[in-house]
Formats: structure tokens, C-alpha cells, sequence
């Protein structure tokens, strides 16, 4: 009679454990990759940008960083990019990569992955790199890359929020203006990934 009672217990308790969680769920939906992506307003002021032709294509801006997508557990990506900048500072473009897989050990797994051979990605060959970061955030893990060559500045950000992987890549002529660019987009795109999940 006690065993009975105590695996009705374990019953109970499993089936409110699920309720719970699938109305914790239902009160947060997880929000479409878009809608954490880079918006015109987290631009720098004084600088005017376009945003880039439609459609960008998710699988253009990874293959650009050697992202393989055929990779086991990706679900979705998102992409975007513009291009102008401050009329005294030269051109500049900044693109925005949003990434989901099925687990964050299979987002981690591919952030881990891009951070050794970024070097051999077609950015990494075109531009080489000549300096590399950490950046941690409360709830990001990731890494800055410097690239540089006679025409111009590389700036990327790779990064892992949950089962997200996030790209930032900021290019241009001017190693300060490209660094500076990044540096005022980054916070607020962190921001807005981890405050959602």
C-alpha cells in the first residue's frame, strides 16, 4: 500500500512539475529570431545607414564566417546588414547574424568550433587577423576578432547566448571607426538577446 501511494506521489508531483513548466512556456514564448536582430536606432547617432537589400540571405553571412549550417541541430537563422556610415569617417557596413539550434551544447559547440578556425573562414583569408578578445557578458559568452588589410578594417563579434549563436561584423576603412562602431552596437544587441530568453 505505502509503494502504491508513493509512486501515486511521484505521479502527482511530475504532472504538476510539467504543468508548471508548460505554462511558464506559454507565458513566454520564445520570440522570432527577427525581432532580436540589429534595428536602425542601435546605430550610432549622426551617421546614416541603409539597410540592405531583401532578402539577406542567412546562408550568405555564415558561409562569409564559415558557419556550417548542414551541422547537426541547426533549426533557424536570421540576418541583417547596412551599409553608410558618418560622411567624415569613410564607408561602413555592419551585419547582424542570429542562429538557433535544437540545444545550447549544439550552439556552444559550433561557437567553440568558429573561434578556433576563424582563421580559416573566407573572411580570415581575405583580411588577416591580428588581434583577438574575450568578451563575457552576464549571459553571453564570446570573442572579438580584429582583421585587417591595406583597404580596410574587420571587426566581428562571435557568441553564444543559450541555443543562439550570435555573429556582429563590422567593416570598413579606419581601424578606430570600425571599432567604435561595434563597441556601440554590441551592448544593446546583447541586451535585447539575453533579456528575451
Amino acid at each position: 500500500m505505502r509503494k502504491f501511494e508513493l509512486v501515486s506521489l511521484v505521479v502527482v508531483a511530475l504532472l504538476v512539475a510539467l504543468g508548471v513548466r508548460s505554462e511558464s512556456q506559454a507565458s513566454h514564448p520564445i520570440p522570432p529570431l527577427a525581432e532580436m536582430l540589429l534595428r536602425e536606432d542601435d546605430l550610432p547617432e549622426g551617421a546614416v545607414f541603409f539597410r540592405g537589400e531583401e532578402p539577406n540571405r542567412v546562408e550568405d553571412m555564415a558561409e562569409f564566417v564559415g558557419l556550417l549550417l548542414q551541422k547537426p541541430g541547426f533549426v533557424e537563422g536570421a540576418t541583417i546588414y547596412f551599409a553608410g556610415g558618418h560622411p567624415d569617417e569613410g564607408p561602413k557596413a555592419v551585419a547582424h547574424g542570429l542562429y538557433r539550434y535544437q540545444t545550447a551544447a549544439q550552439a556552444l559547440a559550433q561557437f567553440e568550433r568558429l573561434r578556433q578556425e576563424v582563421h580559416l573562414t573566407p573572411l580570415g583569408r581575405s583580411m588577416p587577423i591580428v588581434h583577438q578578445s574575450e568578451r563575457s557578458f552576464a549571459k553571453v559568452k564570446g570573442q572579438t576578432f580584429e582583421a585587417s588589410d591595406p583597404i580596410g578594417t574587420a571587426y566581428w563579434f562571435i557568441g553564444v547566448h543559450d541555443d543562439i549563436l550570435i555573429i556582429l561584423v563590422s567593416l570598413g576603412p579606419g581601424e578606430s571607426g570600425q571599432r567604435q562602431l561595434l563597441e556601440t552596437v554590441l551592448p544593446k544587441l546583447i541586451e535585447r538577446i539575453s533579456g528575451v530568453q
